[in-house]
């Protein structure tokens, strides 16, 4: 049976019974269902290409129908994508005489971060605090809360972005000083080729860009390091009157 419209369409022209000379399935696969006549009214094409406004439900309107507030979670991933660059080769000889002097500190705020709220329950009764004032305490701390989440997360983005413009440019410098190393002594046994020089100057200003770089990576990723961490500690306190 080859099926083309809904099957109860038919439902007036089909055989009934054994003595009708049609069959079910030569209607349904040969003939066009009859016209049904009811009548269904038309959307009008304003409504039809009119898109549907939803509702905007904020979180404090979730949290007026919901039970107390147990845990958050905040989490952030860096932006720029992973790469496998390595700074040193395999086999490559270090000289540690020549130490650099700028350092990336050690970031102290993980990529995830997880808070409890019901650890702790004020009595505001006895704090002498009215029901509207502790609305009042709920929401302004559920929008400083927010605020104080994206603003980490946000940190931990730029952190992680300064950490691989780093790598990146520390490569830029690494190499930069192997190919230095080769061309020099190339220059000192063949000095008569200019090309070498200006070779040499190429090498000098990538690598002196790469460096510069690479500070301006460090003094991002120290500053989001340490802001974070006050960030962290604001959002601690702040998360002890969010309910």
């Amino acid at each position: 049976m080859i099926i083309k419209y809904p099957t109860a369409l038919y439902k007036n022209t089909l055989p009934s019974g054994p003595s009708d000379s049609t069959s079910v399935t030569y209607t349904i696969s040969n003939e066009t269902p009859p016209r049904t006549g009811l009548s269904f009214p038309k959307i009008p094409i304003g409504s039809y290409g009119k898109k549907r406004q939803l509702p905007i439900v904020t979180k404090q309107d979730k949290r007026a129908v919901t039970g107390d507030l147990l845990f958050t979670i905040s989490s952030a991933r860096r932006q720029t994508s992973e790469s496998a660059i390595q700074q040193y080769q395999t086999g490559q000889i270090l000289d540690f005489n020549d130490i650099p002097l700028r350092s990336v500190e050690p970031m102290l705020v993980t990529d995830i971060t997880e808070t409890r709220h019901d650890t702790n329950r004020f009595d505001y009764e006895k704090l002498g605090i009215s029901e509207d004032e502790i609305k009042l305490i709920n929401n302004e701390s559920s929008k400083t809360y927010e605020t104080l989440v994206d603003e980490l997360n946000n940190l931990r983005i730029i952190r992680a972005d300064a950490e691989a413009r780093i790598a990146s440019n520390q490569k830029k410098v690494n190499e930069a000083n192997r190919n230095l190393d080769a061309l020099e002594i190339i220059n000192n046994n063949n000095p008569t080729d200019p090309d070498v020089g200006l070779l040499i100057a190429k090498f000098q200003r990538t690598r002196d860009d790469a460096q510069v770089a690479v500070n301006a990576a460090i003094d991002d990723a120290n500053t989001c390091g340490v802001r974070s961490s006050q960030v962290l500690d604001d959002l601690r306190k702040v998360m002890m009157v969010l309910t």
